[in-house]
């Protein structure tokens, strides 16, 4: 039996929306509506058994405001909120959301758009 848990982050459409992001303070990862109809599309056609649990969001970490979010920034609010360890460090200061696609795009094929 074969078991693929797609988690989706902040579904927002950039066509429709002109790239702008929905209004929000802090928006630290979201996923275009293309984006999620890939990531579904490759779990149905997926073949492998077992259970997957991915996080499905955008390459990028986005502020409310469309700018990417600078990495020392968002470490800085990381230590803030007393957590002391990031898996996929390396990911988060090369620009990559806290919430890493990487899997989805390792076992899937997963290759975000926005």
């Amino acid at each position: 039996m074969q078991v693929i848990c797609l988690r989706l982050c902040n579904v927002f459409d950039a066509e429709a929306q002109g790239n702008a992001l929905p209004p929000c303070d802090v928006l630290w990862t979201m996923v275009d509506v293309g984006d999620v109809a890939q990531a579904f599309r490759l779990a149905i056609e997926a073949e492998r058994g077992g259970w997957l649990i991915c996080q499905i969001g955008s390459r990028y970490r986005y502020r409310a405001d469309g700018i990417r979010e600078p990495a020392e920034q968002v470490l800085e609010k990381v230590r803030e909120a007393g957590i002391k360890e990031i898996r996929d460090l390396d990911w988060v200061m090369q620009g990559g959301p806290l919430h890493s696609s990487r899997l989805a795009m390792r076992v899937l094929g997963y290759d975000p758009k926005f």
